[in-house]
This record gives structure tokens, C-alpha cells and sequence, in this order.
């Protein structure tokens, strides 16, 4: 499940009026990579500062079939779904809650979570689970900047002022973000690295807006950082502290963020019998909420099943 200062960037500015942003997730991981995620997301959004294209305050009943209809239509390596509810209050609290089945975790991206991309990797001693911090990219074939010791000073004068305008608003919604993330695994967990274990045999991370910004104000306040970032074309802001940075704030490891397990592997649960029941129940559930059915998942459903 991908963690960037960039997916947690979007979400502050899709929710600038946001009170507050707080996630559960509870992830079940087979030994071949299958498994269910288990969410609840609470956000707060007063609807009397929303206004429509047409002038009008927002309809909670149609809000939460948009919000359902853009989780399913936006969500990647999901095989079905079940339980999904999205409530919103006239007051502005949101509660969207569900089940996402999936036949390989390192394919998983759900719409809105933030946390998107976490890596199972089955080995001779049982497995490994990774954290991606940011995927590999190609090198850049920009060029870069050529800037006289004056532009970069006057360029890094600029960002901080950009900065300090939009930290208020962002130090507000980050006060009260919180990302919760449990893995329940098969095998026992032996080592971990930036998770800490739970007293059921799982491993989980939370991570708190307060030190994202914590990390973002050291970032703002370094002129090396600044300097490499602006002559490479990148944007500190948007983009956030490097990846080293994010382990140690964050995580509190230099290491990579992965857990190790060992011993007997057996299937937590039977994914094919537990998915294809959620698959087949799927219509009904989306008709009484009034959303239709993803296309993705409607053309999965005429295929062959998935063999778990």
C-alpha cells in the first residue's frame, strides 16, 4: 500500500473544509498474497460551506452514492466487495465502511484510504511484508536547472512563503488525521522494522498528521533539501521529504518498513468460497445502495472464477 506525502497532499486539498480524517484498516493476507481489507473512514465536512455547481448545499443521500460509486469505480485490484456503507450526516460527518477482496495484495489500490500499496512476498520460511515507500522510477531525462546562488535563494524565499500561506489550513486538518493499518498474518512474525506487533500475532502501523508536519516543517526549514529539490524540478511541498526522511519520522527505522513470518503457512481464511459468495450477493447490495456495478468488477464476473 503505497504511502506518499503526495496521496495525503490530495486528500487535505479535497477536504480543505475537513474537521478531521481518521482510518481503520484491518488487512487478512493468505500465504499466496490473497486476502480481504476491512476499513472504516471517518471525515468531517461541514455540508453548509458545500455548494454544488448549481448554487445548492449538497444532498447527503446523493453525496453518498457519488462517494461509493467513485470508491468502487477508482479502486484498483479489488475482486468484489462486501458491506460497503457510506453515511452522511447533515452535520457533515462521513462514515464510509466495506470489505475489498483481493487475489494479490501487492496489486490492491483502494480509492480515498491513502495507504495504497503494501508488498506480500512468500518465501521457503514463510513471508515477508513490505511496505513501499515509493516505487521505482525511471531516471529523469530533465535536465537540471542551471540557477545563479541568487535564484535558488530568492526561488527557496518564495516556497517558504507558499508554505507558511497553506500551513494554518494543513496543520488544522492534520491535527486530528490518523491512519490506522493492522496486517493479520499466516505464520508467526519474527522481525518487524517500522511495525510493531499485536497481541493476536498481526503487525501494525499508525500514522498521525502531526508528525507528517513535523517532517514537512523540517523540509521547509532545511536550504540543502530546498536547493537539490528545486534545481531537480521537483516540488518540496507537493512532493514531501524524501524517503529516507518518511522512515525515520514516520516509522522510527532507517531500514526498509517489513515484517517477517515463519512457520506453518496455512490460509487464514478460503478466499475463492468467501469472495465468490461477496461477488454473487454484490448486485443486491449495490441496488439497495443505488450505485450500479463497476465495470471491471461486472466484466469479472462474466469470466472464469478466480482459483484460491
Amino acid at each position: 500500500m503505497r504511502f506518499t506525502f503526495l496521496a495525503v497532499s490530495c486528500v487535505v486539498l479535497a477536504g480543505a473544509l475537513a474537521g478531521c480524517f481518521e482510518t481503520v484498516q484491518i488487512v487478512t493476507v493468505n500465504p499466496d498474497g490473497s486476502g480481504k481489507l476491512a476499513f472504516e473512514t471517518q471525515v468531517s465536512m461541514p455540508l453548509d460551506l458545500m455548494t454544488g455547481e448549481d448554487g445548492k448545499k449538497p444532498d447527503p443521500k446523493e453525496m453518498s452514492k457519488k462517494m461509493l460509486a467513485e470508491l468502487l469505480a477508482k479502486s484498483k485490484g479489488v475482486d468484489a466487495w462486501s458491506d460497503l456503507s457510506c453515511d452522511v450526516a447533515k452535520e457533515g460527518q462521513i462514515r464510509t465502511k466495506g470489505v475489498a477482496y483481493f487475489s494479490d495484495l501487492s496489486k490492491v489500490e483502494v480509492e480515498s484510504l491513502v495507504i495504497k500499496d503494501s508488498k506480500w512476498t512468500k518465501t521457503d520460511k514463510g513471508g515477508v511484508l513490505e511496505l513501499v515507500m515509493d516505487k521505482k522510477e525511471s531516471p529523469s531525462k530533465v535536465e537540471p536547472k542551471k540557477l545563479t546562488p541568487a535564484e535558488i535563494a530568492e526561488q527557496i524565499k518564495a516556497r517558504r512563503a507558499q508554505y507558511q500561506q497553506t500551513r494554518p489550513l494543513t496543520a488544522s486538518f492534520m491535527a486530528s488525521l490518523k491512519i490506522d493499518v493492522t496486517y493479520i498474518l499466516p505464520g508467526k512474525v519474527e522481525e518487524v522494522s517500522g511495525f510493531t506487533k499485536t497481541e493476536t500475532g498481526g503487525v501494525r502501523m499508525v500514522v498521525e498528521g502531526k508528525k507528517m508536519l513535523e517532517l514537512m516543517d523540517k523540509v521547509m526549514a532545511d536550504d540543502k533539501l530546498l536547493t537539490e529539490a528545486i534545481v531537480a524540478g521537483k516540488d518540496p511541498i507537493r512532493e514531501g521529504p524524501g524517503e529516507q526522511m518518511v522512515r525515520e519520522g514516520l516509522f522510527g527505522t532507517k531500514g526498509p518498513v517489513k515484517a517477517t513470518v515463519t512457520g506453518e503457512m496455512k490460509p487464514l481464511f478460503d478466499y475463492k468460497a468467501e469472495m465468490e459468495k461477496a461477488k454473487a450477493a454484490m448486485p443486491e447490495m449495490l441496488k439497495k445502495l443505488g450505485v450500479e456495478m463497476p465495470a471491471s468488477t461486472a466484466e469479472k464476473s462474466s469470466g472464469a472464477s478466480v482459483e484460491k
